[in-house]
């Protein structure tokens, strides 16, 4: 829902922001194919992948979306820590 706040507030016709974390736990095809399927489906949408020193540095404040694909969580874990980790209330 917070995503979909901040497409409005920069206006109705604003691209959708769609970060794809592409680190240590992601597996190399799950990533690719999250990329090459979503963007023929979201002409509309900035898809980029995001490194976990990106999001520990906040760059998912810039994002509407975050999508992890599927792989191996204690990568994940091991690389966001807590910097890495936080709710958006």
């Amino acid at each position: 829902m917070v995503g979909a706040m901040r497409v409005r507030e920069r206006g109705f016709d604003a691209k959708l922001r769609i970060a794809v974390y592409a680190d240590e736990g992601a597996g190399r095809m799950g990533v690719d194919s999250i990329m090459q399927s979503f963007s023929p489906r979201f002409s509309g949408a900035d898809l980029q992948l995001v490194y976990a020193a990106d999001i520990c540095n906040a760059i998912l404040d810039d994002f509407d979306c975050l999508i992890i694909p599927g792989g191996a969580d204690l990568p994940y874990c091991e690389k966001l820590g807590g910097a890495g980790s936080y709710t958006d209330s």
